[in-house]
């Protein structure tokens, strides 16, 4: 039986936590490099399992918003009115991530839209590995919001061009998770390089598979 290598981090926020474990785990018969996800409940706790399937190519997870600071922002959960559906979104505002953070931090959800507060993290998913996260499922599944942001195209967006629903919007038992996949991340995590280089390093941020899950809130 192949080995296991356990990873786990806790990150804590009033009624989020997060943890992660990564574990290889035996390949199948074929050779699809893609990523497969996951999830399940475990009680009050939604683990999200990322598979890579191939058995050559490795694949990076963007993370950066995993942190607690923001992984409830009113930024990430957004209403598509035309699909009426509600999404928890993890893909990355190109225009407002950086390689060197600043010292002064801003802890409100505007952080996501000043630069210099959000790097770019990854977690690199080696070929036959898993990776898994755990959320809380509050941090997930709320019940209600006031205003809601509308969708929006994660790498064009601006600060001046966010939209909010004009009336609550009453979350249902659905929503879609977003993440971004990356194949080659070694431009955005060399620091100084959207100054050096920024034509290059815009395109390499906006080059990710967007990987989707639906789920069901219990």
């Amino acid at each position: 039986m192949m080995s296991q290598t356990l990873q786990i981090i806790v990150l804590v926020l009033a009624c989020f936590t997060s943890s992660c474990s990564k574990a290889t785990i035996p390949m199948g018969s074929g050779n699809s490099s893609n990523i497969e996800v996951n999830y399940q409940y475990d009680g009050d706790t939604v683990r999200i399992n990322f598979m890579n399937k191939s058995e050559v190519e490795a694949y990076s997870l963007f993370t950066s918003y995993f942190n607690p600071l923001y992984t409830k922002s009113k930024y990430l959960f957004r209403y598509d009115p035309s699909k009426e559906s509600i999404k928890h979104s993890f893909l990355p505002l190109v225009n407002y991530i950086n390689t060197v953070p600043t010292d002064k931090r801003i802890i409100t959800d505007e952080a996501l839209f000043n630069e210099h507060q959000v790097i770019y993290k990854f977690e690199v998913i080696k070929p036959g590995e898993r990776f898994s996260l755990a959320f809380h499922k509050d941090a997930l599944c709320e019940k209600s919001r006031e205003k809601m942001i509308l969708d929006f195209n994660p790498n064009d967006i601006t600060w001046s061009e966010i939209q909010k629903s004009k009336s609550a919007v009453e979350m249902n038992n659905k929503m879609i998770l977003e993440f971004a996949i990356y194949k080659d991340t070694s431009v955005l995590m060399t620091k100084g390089e959207e100054y050096r280089n920024p034509k290059e390093f815009k395109e390499k941020a906006k080059s990710y598979e967007v990987v989707t899950l639906p789920i069901v809130c219990n």
